[in-house]
């Protein structure tokens, strides 16, 4: 369950003014943007020394907070939101990376480097640069006697959109664009301009799944010296963890009817039930009745991501939350209505543990045992196992997997307990994977409600080098929610997992497969 996917980054739109487009006939691409370059004082943004910053406020989600930005020619970029929540977004040539809304600093990669790199190419002008990472064409149809309009495509990846101009002022009225997952709006106004180079003083954004950012820059001046560059990637673990080497590793677990794995960590000192340790959940969460037995504020109004849609959800910050040996201090969490899993786990499920726990810890996940454990990164010892790449990519791990000739990155998720694989509505499609296969309707559903799959089967699925032959499928056929990603092929559940115990390590952007005993093959006679 993908639980919470928020888009608090890649917000401000910075741009142009040039002198009036014409309206009798319109300019080719390349032409308007020339003009754009030389009305937005393009030429001056890298002699502006060490950049430009802008200040100002910022209402997120809700939530009032402020915010500041940088930039420094075509590939230097930083946003930065604080706040109840705070968040970084930052460019410095091709790296790209999060301060994410829970304190986890991580390298952006597939859904969330197209989203923050169209951002921040925007915010810092690169779409202007030499490397043209956007390519432009006029929308005759989409133009007005009001505006033009230029529709675009990334070089790389599936980001497409609509920029509008203004044709008196050419300044940029707004940006509409999809990168896989929907389509986020953004207005511009109120510009300011500083040394020949404007930027606006307003900028709302509003995303597919519901959540908006408002924007007011009230003060723009020459970026201030620093030692350390604010564009760089620095690598560090977040401070509001601590392990007890005095408390065992092993959690308390229960399997659920449905196979999940339950645990019950401790909020504010209490134990208030059963929460599911879920892999694929964006960030922990509480119920919303355990929020209000423990007198919690809720605060924010964020959309939650699910295979059925979205939800409206709250963020609330208890005090403390134990796992075993780990206590995160102030830890945000997302409160939503979990009442409707009940009935299914046979206990009442007080929340979630998610990607902010797992991604302060080294983690050993059992799913037949059933068994947890929960390690320090900083003293774990994994030098005998057999690590691959793990990707972190909108708050779940991915890893790559293999089936019937196909190879690509698939989600983890121990929140599908009962199912082999769910193949995304953009795989299906792409490679026709239900071309000559038998299938029957069915409904999947979690967080945001239910959506129509067609269940089927896959002649193989290769994990870690085990194939499993035969394998039970889900295929979505609509393009909502989680099952709408384009970057991963599908979800891996519960069922692929039972032959192994694995461990994560997301601080290592590492995993490990071990196969059980009894799923090794007996060596073949000599």
């Amino acid at each position: 369950m993908n639980t919470l996917r928020p888009r608090l980054w890649s917000t401000l739109v910075v741009l142009l003014g040039v002198t009036g487009i014409g309206s009798a006939g319109e300019p080719d691409a390349a032409a308007v943007l020339d003009r754009v370059r030389a009305a937005v004082g393009y030429e001056h943004i890298a002699g502006q020394g060490g950049g430009m910053m802008a200040t100002g406020s910022a209402t997120v989600a809700g939530i009032e907070c402020t915010t500041t930005i940088m930039f420094s020619g075509d590939r230097a970029c930083v946003q930065r939101i604080d706040g109840p929540i705070s968040t970084s977004s930052a460019m410095d040539g091709d790296t790209i990376w999060i301060s994410d809304i829970g304190g986890e600093t991580r390298r952006a990669y597939n859904a969330d480097r197209a989203t923050t790199e169209l951002g921040l190419l925007i915010l810092c002008y690169g779409y202007l640069g030499s490397d043209r990472p956007l390519k432009f064409e006029v929308d005759e149809a989409a133009c007005t006697p009001g505006s033009i309009a230029l529709s675009f495509h990334g070089s790389t990846g599936p980001a497409k959109g609509t920029l509008l101009i203004d044709r008196e002022t050419a300044l940029p009225q707004s940006w509409s664009y999809d990168v896989g997952a929907g389509r986020t709006n953004v207005t511009l106004g109120d510009y300011h301009e500083l040394k020949g180079v404007k930027i606006p003083g307003r900028v709302t954004t509003m995303s597919h799944g519901g959540s908006s950012v408002h924007l007011r820059l009230d003060t723009v001046s020459e970026a201030p010296t620093f030692v350390r560059s604010p564009y760089q990637f620095v690598d560090g673990a977040p401070n509001d963890a601590a392990f007890d080497a005095q408390v065992s590793p092993e959690l308390e677990v229960v399997k659920a009817p449905t196979g999940h794995l339950l645990v019950h960590p401790l909020i504010n000192g209490k134990d208030l039930g059963w929460f599911i340790f879920d892999t694929g959940a964006g960030n922990s969460v509480l119920t919303t009745a355990v929020i209000k037995e423990l007198g919690l504020e809720e605060f924010g109004d964020v959309p939650a991501k699910g295979v059925g849609g979205t939800s409206q959800a709250s963020f609330c910050r208890p005090a403390t939350l134990t796992l075993g040996p780990i206590t995160m201090n102030e830890p945000l969490m997302v409160g939503l209505d979990l009442s409707f899993l009940d009935v299914h786990m046979g206990r009442r499920v007080a929340g979630l543990i998610g990607y902010n726990l797992l991604a302060r810890a080294v983690t050993r996940i059992d799913m037949v045992a059933p068994a947890i454990s929960i390690y320090d990164p900083a003293t774990y010892d994994g030098s005998a196992l057999p690590w691959q790449n793990l990707v972190i990519d909108q708050r779940i791990p991915h890893i790559e997997a293999s089936f019937e000739g196909h190879t690509g990155l698939f989600r983890l998720d121990t929140g599908a307990a009962q199912m082999s694989v769910s193949m995304h509505e953009p795989a299906v499609r792409r490679l026709n994977l239900l071309e000559g296969r038998e299938t029957k309707d069915s409904k999947s559903g979690g967080v945001g409600g239910m959506v129509s799959v067609l269940r089927g089967e896959l002649a193989w699925f290769d994990l870690a080098g085990h194939r499993t032959e035969r394998v039970r499928a889900e295929f979505a056929t609509q393009a909502t929610g989680a099952f709408s990603d384009p970057f991963s092929l599908g979800n891996i559940g519960g069922v692929l997992l039972r032959p192994f115990v694995f461990i994560t390590d997301y601080r290592r952007d590492r995993i490990a497969f071990v196969l059980r005993p009894e799923e090794k093959q007996p060596a073949a006679p000599k």
